[in-house]
């Protein structure tokens, strides 16, 4: 599987981790953010295996810490057995401009680790008929991990809620980021 190997620095804006100061500040979790993308996307067949750190078993999944973290105290591996497994970050917005601003830097970013070999496709999410955030999808003929950055709206609750998802697994699950109310 070839890769893009672009200068650490231009990664690390990878979920909005520079940014005005009003926002929650992210941080990279590791040093080389697209050798540990590159490095997950390797290690998805095998349900992320080399990545797990402590697991926390619930009654239909299992959540470990992930040993790389693209954007630190963010992300985790979820599994759900017969090797159906997910990388996952996530981070909640304050407000629809920060949102946005995260999902083009983290866009950014992605786009540049990944390179020419992966082809992008955008859409709108959908629940319950009603548009609830913009997901951006990567795809490469080398595996069948998808890469997706997606931005969700959650409106129950006292006010709107966003946020950013930065996810490596299969595309069923990746479509389904941010549904739970």
């Amino acid at each position: 599987m070839r890769f893009a190997r672009p200068l650490s620095l231009v990664a690390v804006t990878l979920m909005g981790l520079s940014g005005c100061s009003s926002l929650q500040q992210l941080t990279a979790g590791t040093d080389d953010v697209c050798g540990g993308l590159q490095q997950l996307i390797a290690d998805y067949d095998t349900g992320f295996s080399s990545f797990r750190g402590k697991g926390t078993t619930m009654p239909l999944s299992t959540v470990y810490d992930a040993k790389i973290e693209l954007v630190h105290r963010h992300c985790q591996i979820w599994n759900w057995g017969a090797g159906d497994s997910v990388y996952l970050c996530s981070a909640s917005d304050p407000d629809i401009e920060v949102a946005k601003q995260r999902h083009q830097q983290s866009l950014t970013s992605v786009r540049a680790c990944l390179g020419p070999d992966w082809r992008e496709e955008g859409d709108w999410r959908e629940r319950n008929g009603q548009t609830d955030g913009y997901a951006s999808r990567f795809r490469s003929a080398d595996t069948n991990a998808v890469v997706s950055i997606q931005t969700a709206v959650q409106t129950t609750g006292p006010r709107r809620r966003y946020t950013n998802f930065l996810y490596i697994g299969d595309e069923a699950r990746s479509s389904s980021l941010g549904t739970q109310q």
